[in-house]
């Protein structure tokens, strides 16, 4: 099902009538306030989100909103319904692993596949932002990659749930009488933790931090294959405090695309 097929009212539907159509198969992820569910809607296969009774319904119908338009770039799930009176969202099933499952817990992968899947998820992100939004919660739960073909593993980025308009800064920052601490949020930039301002450079600063945790995953294996020092100096530019001293998406996709063809698969 393609959500351009619907207007996004056309999604909105009560719990209920929702369930009805619905059939949990078994949980896939979990967070303090969020439960993630494999199910099938409707016949086929689909991803859950619910919350628990502290997360307003206006809270998903945002996200909901965000992904409706969004419409599958980047990856992302598609919006296949949302309730209007509970925080439930079924949504289109990604296929892959999260990359920090790949990072830390499979085997190690060669300096040359990270370089392929970290321009495959910057060029994912790029075309979110032809959108007109902003991710901001890029981390290595938050991205699926698929481990073959070793030279084009595929990409989804999933959760919405702080994805907003370009400039714009989602309620979470924005609504608190006390900011929250950057400590507690190391991969969003520091502009959105501060609730000040969000930018294309705020997702260039998460994907440097998702470079620099793969890359602290990969030394801590004592592999025989250095990491890169270009990579190493790009993730050191993408996480400048300061958005104007980030380089630009397309030129991280660039440097990329030079240490993809000096790093071939093997």
């Amino acid at each position: 099902m393609n959500n351009l097929a619907w207007t996004l009212d056309e999604l909105i539907r009560d719990e209920s009538s929702i369930l009805l159509d619905t059939e949990i198969i078994r949980a896939i992820g979990r967070g303090s306030d969020t439960a993630v569910h494999l199910v099938k809607y409707r016949g086929a296969q689909a991803v859950a989100k619910m919350g628990n009774d502290t997360i307003p319904a206006s809270t998903f119908l945002q996200e909901a909103q965000s992904m409706f338009e969004i419409s599958g770039a980047g990856g992302f799930h598609r919006l296949l319904a949302v309730a209007s009176d509970k925080p439930l969202i079924i949504m289109t099933l990604c296929e892959g692993d999260q990359v920090s499952t790949i990072a830390y817990e499979h085997d190690l992968k060669p300096t040359a596949w990270w370089i392929n899947a970290f321009h495959n998820i910057a060029a994912a992100v790029q075309e979110l932002h032809n959108t007109g939004y902003v991710h901001l919660d890029l981390k290595g739960n938050n991205i699926l990659c698929t481990e073959e073909p070793k030279d084009l593993p595929a990409v989804h980025l999933i959760d919405a749930g702080l994805a907003c308009k370009i400039g714009q800064v989602p309620a979470y920052f924005r609504d608190r009488s006390v900011p929250l601490s950057h400590d507690y949020h190391l991969w969003i930039a520091p502009e959105v933790v501060a609730a000040q301002t969000s930018s294309v450079l705020s997702d260039v600063y998460s994907l440097g931090m998702l470079f620099t945790n793969v890359r602290e995953s990969y030394e801590e294996c004592d592999p025989s294959e250095p990491w890169p020092e270009m990579l190493s100096d790009l993730e050191a530019q993408m996480t400048s405090y300061l958005p104007e001293d980030r380089p630009q998406l397309n030129e991280v996709i660039a440097i990329l695309d030079g240490l993809s063809s000096s790093h071939p698969p093997v």
